[in-house]
């Protein structure tokens, strides 16, 4: 007799007991019907292959197992994979099965859980089984166990390979050998129907609008529902909190944002997923093959650049089931045990095949599986010998678990993995080859237009959900979507408060940072203003203005630079009288300079000087033929030469007294342009313009949210 356990092997040369029943036939026909005897031995059912190709939602029941309330667990997992059996098994080996052949298959389980009761199910009809997890790395591999399942074919004899993932766990004999691959599918709104009239006292018609939705619901979980002594309603209700409390846990797919319209992911990860979403409509209408669609990629950024929007966003618009595991999470149960970390890590591999295989209205879900955190997985060429011992056999697990993926073998049609990292640099090399994670994609910081893209999406419900924004978002511009979320909340509760509707100076006040003392405000303010003053005067274009005290205090105005342009000596001295206005309006209007255009390596002056040092040493804008050194290396040769300092200084100070000329003939427009700095944080390229020319007065912002009134506090 076969060995009972979840990795048997088996004697081939063990004579069959003709007391036996016909191991697949028997097997099969409990698997069609729940624990039926064979055929001859059922007056209630005469037809055995009639049985088998029945009517897909119905179930033929003996009287002796019509519903009652004596339920036990075994009872309940046997009748869940009978019907996913029914479902997922073909007419054809159904057929083999009532004639009585002799079949070999390959039984892919969606789960750990689901592997061990489909052992347990096939193991009380005799049926010879192998079943593998991957729990013993010694046994359970491809190249363990070919010769007792070749023995046991020479003998006739029926052979079942139970597997969550059968190509890398059972033996290659059974896996060339087998008749056919079932792969199970947790029950769909159907099944669950069935399994109700089955096991529970009748309740009349079951609509579909009252099956909640199953996914991500182990077979534990769906066993949990069916209890001794309820009705078919009550496992509804207990079916539909179960998935509820599922929901709650998992990634929010249903609001992500709209990836079509989504630029604030950058240009390289939209491309991605419109490409991934594609690629799905056009498997699931079987124009392509499962294998010219993308496999995998890893997402990067910095922290809150919104990596888990946009897998959300991507799943959502690819209709496809999603699945989001934290590399920490694994070393965080059962204190890090490095078999316990092992087995979570196939858990969710495992996971996520099963929602890759299951079924929706457009055809086969397919599967996105999301590791956040992936750079918790360490580099192997970092570690210390002593973790190399530890982290080498995870690392190598997820190698192992990725090549499966991208093999395209039939166990993972339908899945692609992403990874999650704020830190690409500690990403062990291995993952990155080609064939795993098949490409690195950056998620920037949004521009002006993105970021506008994630304030609506957190004002969705508020007076502004359709409002324009970019006057706010041009403000906000450099911060991250994390930071933009912060800005939104802040701002709806400050309306909140006031007892009024949200408004865009909300987002500004709040946006902007804490208020600024009148003094250091109106420098700032006076300063960008200078600037603005100095471009149009110079007939340049600038975008806006700004007054920011978030990280910093300070401002900056944004000039429309024309990339495609070439350096002449004209548009380089231009370029220098703009960024010298701040400091030429500081003296003029307030009498005083500050140290606001100098300190970093980004400042006015620094900038001025490596564009002065570069135009003497590197080119012929200033006369001199003598290439010196590269553009970049100019700013600090200047500390290194006392002769090229003073040829910059002379020539700065010579744009200075342009600047100033500038600045003083139009200090009315600075003031003007000031004001309005002063009343919003912000002011654009157009309404500047108005104002140096006169033709607008400053716009003063709503009373209940004035620039330096107190800001709320949590």
């Amino acid at each position: 007799m076969p060995q009972r356990g979840r990795d048997r092997h088996f004697d081939a040369a063990e004579p069959v007991d003709d007391r036996e029943v016909s191991l697949m036939t028997g097997g099969f026909s409990k698997l069609r019907h729940g624990m039926l005897p064979a055929p001859e031995d059922d007056p209630e059912i005469t037809d055995l292959e009639a049985a088998i190709e029945g009517p897909p939602d119905e179930v033929p029941v003996r009287r002796s197992d019509r519903p009652d309330a004596r339920l036990n667990a075994k009872k309940v997992r046997g009748a869940i994979v009978a019907e996913a059996f029914r479902r997922a098994a073909p007419p054809s080996l159904r057929r083999a099965i009532a004639a009585g052949r002799p079949v070999v298959s390959v039984v892919q389980a969606p789960s750990s859980a689901w592997m061990e009761a489909v052992d347990e199910y096939l193991s009380e009809a005799r049926v010879m089984t192998i079943a593998r997890a991957g729990s013993n790395k010694s046994i359970d591999v491809n190249q363990v166990g070919n010769e007792e399942v070749a023995k046991c074919l020479v003998a006739g004899r029926s052979f079942v390979g139970i597997s969550t993932d059968p190509q890398r766990f059972l033996p290659t004999t059974l896996l060339l050998s087998a008749d056919v691959t079932v792969k199970l599918v947790p029950p769909d709104a159907k099944s669950v129907r069935v399994l109700l009239r089955t096991l529970l006292p009748p309740m009349g018609r079951i609509p579909s609008s009252r099956i909640a939705d199953t996914s991500g619901l182990d077979l534990n979980d769906l066993v949990s529902i069916f209890r001794s002594g309820s009705t078919a309603s009550d496992a509804l209700e207990r079916l539909a909190t179960l998935a509820m409390r599922r929901r709650q846990s998992s990634p929010h797919v249903e609001g992500a944002p709209i990836l079509s319209n989504a630029i604030e992911f950058g240009g390289a990860a939209q491309i991605f997923g419109l490409n991934f979403v594609k690629d799905v409509q056009d498997w699931r209408q079987g124009s392509i093959q499962w294998a010219e669609a993308d496999h995998g990629a890893i997402l990067h950024s910095e922290p809150g650049h919104g990596k888990n929007f946009f897998v959300n966003s991507l799943a959502l618009a690819a209709g496809t089931g999603l699945v989001v595991a934290k590399i920490s999470d694994f070393f965080a149960e059962r204190e890090g045990h490095l078999g316990d970390v092992v087995k979570s890590l196939r858990a969710v591999f495992s996971r996520a095949r099963a929602e890759a295989a299951r079924f929706g209205p457009s055809g086969q879900r397919g599967c996105l599986l999301a590791f956040d955190e992936l750079d918790e997985l360490p580099s192997r060429n970092r570690m210390s010998r002593h973790n190399a011992d530890f982290f080498s056999v995870v690392v190598g697990e997820m190698l192992t678990s990725l090549d499966s993926v991208m093999s395209d073998n039939e166990s993972n049609v339908g899945l692609c993995v992403l990874g999650m990292t704020n830190r690409l640099d500690a990403i062990d090399p291995a993952l990155l080859r080609p064939g795993r994670f098949e490409r690195t994609i950056e998620i920037p910081r949004p521009d002006a237009a993105g970021l506008a893209n994630v304030l609506r999406y957190h004002l969705r419900g508020t007076p502004l959900e359709g409002a324009d924004l970019s006057s706010a978002a041009l403000l906000l511009e450099g911060i991250s979507p994390a930071e933009a979320m912060e800005v939104a909340r802040l701002a709806r509760r400050a309306a909140r408060r006031a007892g009024r509707p949200l408004n865009v100076d909300d987002l500004v006040r709040e946006g902007s940072g804490p208020a600024l003392p009148q003094t250091v405000l109106r420098r700032i303010a006076v300063h960008e203003a200078g600037h603005m003053v100095a471009c149009f005067a110079t007939g340049g274009k600038p975008l806006s203005a700004r007054i920011l005290n978030r990280g910093h205090i300070g401002g900056d105005a944004r000039l429309n630079f024309e990339e495609n342009q070439v350096w002449t000596l004209d548009r380089l001295e231009n370029h220098i009288v703009f960024l010298l206005g701040g400091l030429c309006a500081e003296k003029v209007i307030l009498g005083s300079v500050s140290t606001g255009a100098g300190g970093t390596q980004r400042s006015d002056l620094a900038i001025c000087t490596s564009l002065l040092a570069a135009a003497f040493t590197s080119t012929p804008l200033l006369g001199r033929l003598v290439y010196r050194c590269a553009d970049g290396e100019a700013l600090a040769m200047v500390s290194r030469d006392a002769a090229l300092a003073k040829q910059v200084d002379d020539r700065l100070k010579m744009l200075e007294r342009r600047a100033t000329g500038i600045v003083m003939r139009h200090a009315a427009a600075v003031v003007r342009i000031a004001d309005a700095l002063v009343a919003r944080r912000y002011v654009s390229g157009d309404e500047a313009k108005d104002l140096f020319l006169g033709r607008a007065s400053v716009r003063q912002p709503v009373a209940a949210v004035a620039n330096n009134t107190p800001r709320n506090t949590p």
